[in-house]
């Protein structure tokens, strides 16, 4: 009798939902910082097509990433965004803030890409690979 309940729930079809990614139109988030890294502001805009705007309020300046920038982030729309700071060295750029982006299930992320910007403006994109969404 076990064993046929068992096989009899084996053949059955598997009932589950299926988790969906609910992207970001806009985002706007603020903090007072940490350290020495004064109050950063992060502001932008997205479609299905990729990022349309992004700024970023830190060191007393806005940073505006240039359209090519915009392209690097690549096609698609980010789920989460992550703020960190690190002192740095002045030689190397001065402080830094990274905004992390990411399109990501509460179980794994499936891509990201890391907004790296300085002290003194300059702004480098940094991309993981895309994972089989």
């Amino acid at each position: 009798m076990t064993l046929t309940l068992a096989l009899l729930a084996l053949s059955m079809p598997l009932l589950a939902s299926k988790e969906g990614i609910v992207t970001l139109d806009r985002l706007h988030i603020e903090s007072h910082g940490i350290g020495e890294s004064g109050p950063i502001v992060v502001r932008g805009t997205q479609t299905p097509n990729g990022m349309t705007s992004l700024e970023v309020d830190a060191f007393g300046k806005t940073i505006k990433l240039s359209p090519d920038q915009l392209k690097e982030l690549g096609i698609g729309q980010y789920n989460l965004i992550q703020l960190s700071y690190e002192r740095g060295y002045q030689d190397l750029g001065g402080r830094t803030i990274y905004v992390k982006l990411s399109k990501a299930f509460t179980s794994r992320e499936v891509w990201s890409a890391l907004v790296i910007v300085t002290e003194d403006g300059k702004v480098k994109i940094s991309k993981a690979p895309k994972d089989a969404a």
